[in-house]
């Protein structure tokens, strides 16, 4: 690598280069270089303004997050100062986050009803991906976050090199800035950023040799350095001492890494009518990529999402959250119980009066195990008369006072006795009555959560369209059993309508209507008329048994005798095996329930599977034919034999009930036909 004594070099050499980067990097042309020089000005600037206008914010969510970690406030001296609050505010945190830990549906649905199937290989993907990007702790801790700072940011982005992998980040709201005036929705924002993205030196040259960062720009931020051993200080650096040093952790003393990492800064800004994405230098604020926003990402949908609780303000991003509710009455409790505690110490060490001549040596009234004090008592004189006590009083109403402020945060804010599990109510109604209630104020985060969750499954689709490939889909969706072989682009056109379902106001709806169903269905049974108008009773039985929640495999085993667990999931992994070009081997235990699977799954899929693959599924299920003909007379037999012992042993025990025991063992059951081709 070239030595770079001053930044007019690197001058020199970014003019003399072709406008040009490595083939996997972006195509800058001078204009663009000096455009990417004005967006990074713009966007220090843009920092600037936010950090300005929220760090009063900021105070107050670090001075939470202070309570939350059951920091000491200021108290006068020798006056206990126990952290009630922190008990407080840790325990609402905590419950608020419990009651709004609710699984989250997320659906894919075609516009125009003609992707259906299409739609089933997205949200099966999906299914498998959110697995992948741990979306379930991810979502938990968010929820943490937003309980004390209102905010829960996430910033979500695919990639292909070397492989697809979905990535959903957490965003800590320290290092977080947008537009001040954008409100509660980021898409409305004119710009918004990341700090604090630390970076190796060994990451920022690999980033400009394989073209991801421009290569000239990175020199340019290498010789700028003075190769630090340690993170250089900010003001949002400071911030996180702070929140570190309220739990006992010294960060700033302890944070060698040994090597120079660099504070990156990542954001999307307008620049002449059109969305870039930018990466910097967050010291020097020199670019190390500046693209259009679709360049990266296929569309104009910034990585960046959030959810506020417990809900947006529609001109304010930076919301007050539900700790902020809380901290006034935590304050309230921690001063009222804290007087308690001084009180009772007043009263057990009450100040005395004494009489110098009775007691003459004052320092033996001190408590001494087995002491003994001289006292001069007068002739018709007690010895109490030489001492007089000062006696507090016992604070009147105090404890009142906090079960009172108990009740209040229970009725305004939603977390009472019975949402922390302590409820003393023994009427099933009026516990229901007070979870509904509660349910009812859970609602607004649970809307805010259902916006975030449906940014994110665009942006996921768009991610998936963008950089998965065939080949990969086939081995993510194949292992499940599934059955798809292959997601074609035309499966994963971003066009889909995405659906969520969190709250459970809206899954009692569904099992209301499940419920109607059911009952329309059992009164065509108790109907004959009805029933003898229905001409495919096996359909009516499985549509009763859908509604009731059974998977499609489960279904399929009332009518099939041979049919088990084991025998579809040996079914489904044969399938998987030739789907991905292995050998499964012969299967000598194959059943025609085995079979019926296999049949039915190519018949469902053969417009997926290519001609190779569906010959050799063909192949297979021939292969098998005999043995399951083989099984099916075997069980049969046995079958048979079996009921034979059963009317020998109920002559001797019975004749008369023996007479009217016939054999009649089932018949073999009949082999599924040879998948064919759907022809139009």
């Amino acid at each position: 690598m070239a030595d770079y004594n001053t930044t007019e070099d690197i001058k020199d050499e970014a003019e003399s280069t072709p406008s040009t980067t490595n083939e996997k990097g972006y195509k800058y042309s001078e204009a663009e270089r000096m455009a990417a020089t004005d967006i990074a000005l713009i966007g220090k600037k843009q920092m600037d303004t936010s950090r300005l206008f929220k760090q009063s914010r900021v105070t107050d969510i670090l001075d939470t997050e202070d309570v939350y970690n059951f920091k000491l406030r200021p108290a006068l001296q020798e006056r206990l100062n126990v952290p009630f609050d922190g008990v407080v505010l840790s325990g609402f945190i905590d419950t608020w986050v419990a009651e709004n830990n609710r699984p989250i549906l997320m659906d894919f649905e075609d516009p125009n009803g003609a992707n259906l199937k299409s739609a089933k290989k997205i949200k099966a993907a999906w299914e498998r991906d959110s697995k992948r990007m741990r979306l379930k702790a991810k979502k938990l801790a968010m929820k943490h976050l937003a309980a004390i700072s209102g905010r829960a940011i996430a910033k979500y982005f695919a990639e292909s090199d070397p492989k697809y992998c979905p990535n959903l980040q957490i965003i800590d709201h320290l290092d977080f800035h947008c537009e001040p005036n954008g409100g509660g929705h980021l898409d409305d924002h004119y710009f918004m950023w990341q700090e604090n993205i630390f970076r190796s030196k060994e990451d920022l040259e690999a980033g400009g040799e394989g073209g991801w960062y421009d290569a000239i720009q990175v020199k340019a931020v290498i010789a700028s350095y003075e190769s630090p051993d340690f993170k250089r200080t900010t003001d949002a650096f400071n911030n996180k001492q702070s929140r570190y040093m309220s739990i006992g952790l010294d960060m700033e003393s302890n944070n060698y890494i040994g090597g120079t990492l660099y504070n990156l800064i990542e954001g999307v800004t307008y620049y002449k009518g059109k969305k870039y994405h930018v990466i910097m230098d967050g010291c020097t604020y020199t670019w190390l990529r500046c693209v259009p926003l679709k360049e990266d990402f296929g569309n104009d949908m910034t990585p960046f999402i959030s959810f506020a609780a417990p809900k947006a303000d529609a001109f304010n991003f930076w919301n007050r959250g539900p700790g902020d509710s809380i901290k006034p009455v935590a304050e309230a409790i921690r001063l009222n119980l804290n007087e308690i505690l001084n009180n009772n110490r007043k009263r057990n060490w009450d100040m005395k009066a004494v009489d110098m001549n009775m007691f003459p040596d004052i320092r033996k009234l001190d408590w001494r195990q087995d002491g003994v004090i001289h006292a001069n008592v007068p002739m018709n004189a007690s010895i109490q008369q030489g001492i007089y006590r000062f006696e507090t009083p016992e604070l009147s109403g105090a404890l009142n006072l906090n079960a009172y402020l108990n009740n209040f945060v229970g009725e305004k804010l939603g977390i009472n006795a019975g949402s922390q599990g302590q409820s003393a109510e023994d009427k099933v109604g009026i516990y229901q009555g007070n979870s509904f209630q509660i349910s009812k104020r859970m609602r607004l985060p649970a809307e805010a959560e259902e916006e975030f969750h449906e940014d994110l499954g665009k942006r996921y689709d768009w991610g998936l369209w963008d950089h998965a490939s065939e080949e990969e889909m086939v081995r993510m969706l194949s292992a499940d059993g599934v059955g798809w072989e292959k997601i074609t682009r035309e499966d994963k056109d971003p066009e889909y309508i995405v659906v969520v379902k969190t709250d459970e106001g809206e899954k009692a709806q569904d099992s209301d209507m499940v419920r109607a169903q059911i009952e329309a269905l059992a009164s065509i049974e108790k109907d004959p008329n009805q029933l003898a108008l229905v001409k495919n009773k096996k359909a009516l039985i499985e549509e009763k048994l859908k509604l009731a929640g059974m998977k499609e495999d489960r279904i399929g085993k009332f009518f099939s005798e041979d049919s088990t667990d084991d025998i579809i999931s040996e079914a489904k992994k044969a399938i998987e095996l030739i789907v991905e070009g292995k050998d499964p081997g012969i299967n000598w235990s194959a059943t025609t329930a085995y079979l019926q699977y296999i049949s039915d799954w190519i018949l469902a899929n053969s417009e997926d599977i290519d001609e190779k693959k569906k010959v050799r599924l063909d192949e297979y299920f021939e292969q098998h034919v005999n043995i399951a003909m083989k099984n099916a007379e075997q069980k049969q037999f046995r079958d048979e034999e079996m009921m034979k012992s059963k009317i020998a042993q109920a002559m001797v025990e019975d004749p008369k009930t023996a007479q009217e025991v016939t054999i009649g063992a089932p018949s073999t059951p009949a082999l599924p036909t040879a998948p064919l081709t759907p022809t139009a």
